[in-house]
């Protein structure tokens, strides 16, 4: 090509229609089918010179399809592999030039793999190997994508040393030469993925060197100087992994200079500059291990120069692109060494600049994240925060589209949190250039995106259509968990509820810390494959696209009055920032000045979280020790933690005539009572402020767009395992104050199953659920409601099938329900309490720890109470919260031992002798309880009993 392609291809492109007609109105089908695939062929080339990519791509397969439907039809299986072949390479070469690379790649897969059953199926072994090659370069290609990348380059040295085999058996040493090439490839992303490096670097280095020698045997220069290439590259990486970093550069460097000449003397001027940007790297490499650096430094310039000039004339703006972001690593380095700084630095921005013009954030994501950090890095360095920003920008919209195009939700995970370096010099580059609307909204941008796109699909399937795909998946999901739920009773053993033995059940509501059985684990792990499946599903990634991360205007929206104030919280290496959005329309920022990650988050791991995960890691005894000690050591941390917080000077600066404070805390703050920060006034923060908690701003913007709920009915879950008698009292102090009918009252485990709690969520607004509930640290899509006859779980609740339209609020009167670990950087609130706000509540009162079963429910009247009276949730919690613990002992046993009596007295008058005499014991459990206490003792007192709910969502 090169000869007026555009013009010829256009003329070739007319030609073939012309002929296709004819074979058409003739009915000559199968001549027809060559000329389509010649056609296709034809449009695929243009493509590839970017003329018109996307049209000419989409009517080359066009083509490909008709004519593999004729062959088909007219049984030509040979002429129908050669097409698939064909067709693999379009979507595989559409896939390489950034169009819904994932999806283009598992049709290129697809085709492939077609007809190479049909190549095996026909011995046409040459066929076969030359399909088993184009396979090898498609599963290749979708490693680098970061898509199972072990998997798949598994999956690409396998077909490339098949299609090896074959060609060495029949001696066709020229497409051997091109295969080891290729496998040498593939040997070389294996080993910069960090997989056995060494290994797989000598595995790649020998495959080219083999190649080499073929190709010089045979005198085919021009495939030698591809060969020339991929073994520099694969020197200049075992250089760069510190492997005789000297010898391999030379030998790098030797390779690149013979391609070079060989590439120059062909006039093969775009490989030209392929090589001459990889010589300009591997000197910039020399030139960084300090070896005749400036000279180095030189020549790397020189290169990357000369190559810039050829791309530059030959329009092929990708390729010059990835040339000008190596160009402005050359300069930079050689500013960073002094030599004329403000020159190198200027030259360093111009390229990486250019650069950027030509990777589009949705289009090439990974090559302008890795420029725009470039930029990044820069910026900052040379404190130019304007720059950092536009950069950062830039940066945060690839890393968002890497992550949309992830297939799996571990990788989409690993990508934000590999990225959250990203998300931080926006932040400080927006907190300095006087930015705050910017800094707050990429602060939301970083937060529970799991949540943020799981929360977007709620309504998609309200209405009850699932699609049949959806549905088997749904179903597939069910039977894991009752696989889980059945293993899971187990591992328990008998519980003898009858006798009071709570064992069992006592180490299901303690934080668990070690993995369950290899059983278990396996299910769990069959249980995520499906719901990554799920997330595939054309009609959900089509609603996920559409979640734009809110503006500032829209984030002041969820201000409904000017007293309500929004913090948002945000830990970088060195401070903590919390930007306070007001009901008023203002955005101010308070920094707690070097409250950074090790000084803040992780004071609060070693003296807050690892105290707490360690009681349910002890025995019995050691438990009750740990527990003692964590509960003792509370008020004294939150203590630090209000004066690190700078609290008083926060509500001195910025809170005034603030009456309610929506949180939206970071990492481990998640775990903090906010409620209960003493400050100096001699008020608890919770006294001075009613407070809410959400996930993220785009979360609570879900929960203010859903319709308001007209109905109030209310349904209650009791004492699910027979083993909590006050969630059974719980239970009838809420009856009486909302006249819950019986038949809207799950008591026990013969009732509170899974399928009757689903079924109250579908005719109840308002749930009351008191029973035991456990968090998974180590998985908390595994978190779980203990129920009759085994659990509800987090990833029940997020995915498509749980879905609650007029559920309004939801009281989670359970251990740990608001709890969670981060799973990384990344932060992501995955707890019981957001999968029912995902499942469609409104509001959620969930708890931050284990709880315990007297001033729950003790709690849980006082809150009811007032929300019977017509108060809001967040000053129904306020209330009740302050009402416990300033409830004295004689109060609190007067009131309850009168209530419990009517109770007594009103199953005995029922007949219920049974349900008597449970009065009557718990009646004895109260006398326990509040026996050895003055009076007047605050017996709720301490934070422990009060202070572990909060309101998340709608206040």
């Amino acid at each position: 090509m090169g000869d007026n392609s555009a013009e010829n291809f256009s003329e070739a492109i007319a030609a073939y229609q012309e002929a296709q007609e004819i074979y058409r109105h003739l009915k000559l089908f199968k001549d027809l089918a060559g000329t389509l695939t010649n056609l296709g062929n034809a449009y695929c080339n243009r493509a590839e010179l970017g003329d018109n990519s996307a049209e000419n791509f989409s009517e080359a397969i066009a083509a490909y399809q008709e004519a593999q439907e004729i062959c088909f039809n007219l049984n030509l299986f040979k002429d129908l592999a050669g097409t698939l072949t064909n067709l693999g390479t379009a979507y595989l070469t559409r896939a390489k030039l950034g169009d819904n690379n994932a999806e283009n790649l598992g049709e290129a897969i697809a085709a492939y793999q077609e007809a190479q059953e049909i190549h095996r199926e026909l011995k046409l072994f040459k066929d076969l190997a030359g399909t088993l090659t184009n396979l090898g370069n498609a599963y290749l290609t979708r490693a680098e994508l970061g898509d199972n990348s072990a998997e798949n380059l598994s999956e690409a040295i396998a077909a490339h040393q098949e299609a090896e085999k074959i060609r060495r058996k029949l001696n066709l040493f020229k497409d051997l030469a091109y295969t080891l090439n290729n496998l040498g490839n593939a040997y070389l992303t294996r080993a910069e993925l960090g997989n056995n490096s060494a290994e797989n670097l000598n595995e790649a280095i020998a495959a080219h060197q083999e190649a080499e020698k073929i190709r010089r045997k045979l005198n085919l220069f021009k495939d030698l100087a591809y060969t020339l290439n991929n073994l520099g590259n694969a020197y200049l990486t075992r250089a760069e992994l510190g492997d005789h970093s000297a010898e391999n550069l030379s030998e790098a460097i030797a390779a690149y200079q013979e391609a070079e000449k060989i590439r120059r003397k062909l006039n093969l001027f775009n490989d030209l500059a392929s090589t001459l940007t990889n010589l300009g790297n591997a000197y910039l490499t020399r030139a960084e291990l300090g070896d005749n650096s400036a000279e180095n430094l030189n020549e790397a310039i020189a290169a990357h120069q000369e190559a810039e000039k050829i791309r530059r004339k030959l329009n092929l703006f990708k390729d010059l692109a990835y040339t000008l972001n190596n160009l402005g690593n050359a300069y930079l380095t050689r500013a960073k060494w002094g030599d004329h700084s403000a020159e190198n630095l200027s030259e360093a921005i111009a390229a990486y600049q250019e650069a950027l013009q030509y990777f589009p954030p949705k289009l090439q994501p990974a090559n302008c994240l890795r420029t725009a950090e470039n930029l990044v890095r820069l910026a900052v360095g040379c404190q130019d925060w304007n720059l950092a920003l536009d950069a950062s920008q830039k940066a945060i919209e690839a890393l968002e589209q890497s992550r949309a195009w992830a297939k799996t939700e571990a990788l989409r995970q690993d990508i934000i949190h590999q990225g959250i370096g990203v998300y931080e010099n926006a932040i400080q580059a927006a907190v300095n250039c006087d930015r705050l609307d910017l800094a707050l909204q990429f602060v939301e941008r970083v937060r529970s995106k799991r949540l943020v796109d799981l929360m977007a699909t709620a309504d998609l399937y309200a209405d009850g259509r699932v699609p049949e795909s959806v549905r088997q998946k749904l179903d597939q999901l069910q039977q894991l968990q009752q696989q889980i739920n059945a293993q899971r009773s187990l591992l328990e053993g008998p519980s003898d509820s009858s006798t009071g033995n709570k064992s069992a059940i006592a180490a299901l509501h303690r934080a668990a810390t070690q993995a369950l059985s290899d059983e278990i684990l396996a299910l769990e792990t069959k249980k995520q494959q499906v719901l990554d499946a799920l997330s595939q599903e054309d009609n959900v990634i089509a609603k996920l696209q559409q979640v734009v991360p809110l503006e500032l205007a829209q984030m002041q929206e969820l201000l409904d009055k000017p007293t309500v104030a929004l913090l948002s919280f945000y830990t970088t290496d060195d401070d903590t920032h919390i930007f306070i959005l007001r009901g008023d329309g203002s955005l101010h920022r308070h920094t707690c000045a070097g409250q950074g990650f090790n000084t803040l988050q992780g004071w609060l791991l070693e003296t807050w979280v690892k105290p707490y995960a360690g009681i349910g890691a002890a025995n019995e005894t050691e438990r009750q020790i740990r527990k003692k000690i964590w509960r003792a050591q509370m008020p004294q941390v939150l203590q630090e933690l209000s004066q690190r917080l700078e609290c008083d000077k926060l509500i001195q600066n910025h809170l005034e005539n603030i009456e309610e404070l929506i949180l939206i805390p970071h990492l481990f703050l998640h775990q903090i009572p906010f409620v209960a920060l003493p400050t100096d006034s001699g008020e608890y923060f919770g006294d001075r402020f009613r407070l809410r908690y959400a996930p993220s701003c785009q979360v609570l913007s879900f929960c203010h767009s859903r319709p308001s709920v007209e109905d109030t009915t209310y349904g209650t879950v009791e004492n699910a395992t027979d083993d909590l008698p006050f969630t059974r009292v719980e239970g009838d102090m809420v009856a009486q104050l909302f006249q819950i009918p019986p038949e809207r009252r799950l008591r026990g485990r013969q009732a509170a199953t899974g399928e009757a709690y689903r079924g109250l969520l579908e005719v109840c607004t308002h749930l009351l659920s008191s029973h035991h509930a456990q968090t998974r640290f180590d998985n908390p899509l595994e978190s779980f409601l203990r129920l009759g006859d085994g659990t509800i779980t987090v990833s029940q609740l997020l995915s498509p099938g749980w879905r609650f339209p007029e559920l309004s609020d939801i009281f989670l009167s359970c251990c740990e329900t608001g709890l969670t670990l981060p799973q990384n950087l990344a932060d992501e609130l995955i707890t019981l309490g957001t999968g029912f706000l995902c499942a469609g509540a409104r509001a959620v009162l969930s708890s931050q720890w284990s709880v315990g079963d007297i001033s729950t429910a003790v709690l849980s009247g006082l809150y009811h109470q007032a929300r019977q009276k017509g108060c809001d949730r967040a000053s129904a919690l306020q209330q009740a919260q302050r009402q416990l613990r300033e409830l004295t002992a004689e109060e609190f046993g007067k009131g309850q031992k009168e209530f419990l009596y009517k109770l007594q007295k009103q199953s005995e008058k029922e007949g219920n002798v049974q349900a008597a005499e449970d009065y009557k014991g718990i009646r004895t459990q109260v006398e326990d309880f509040v026996k050895g206490n003055n009076p007047t003792d605050l017996i709720f007192n301490h934070p422990v009993y009060w202070a572990a709910f909060r309101c998340e969502g709608l206040g």
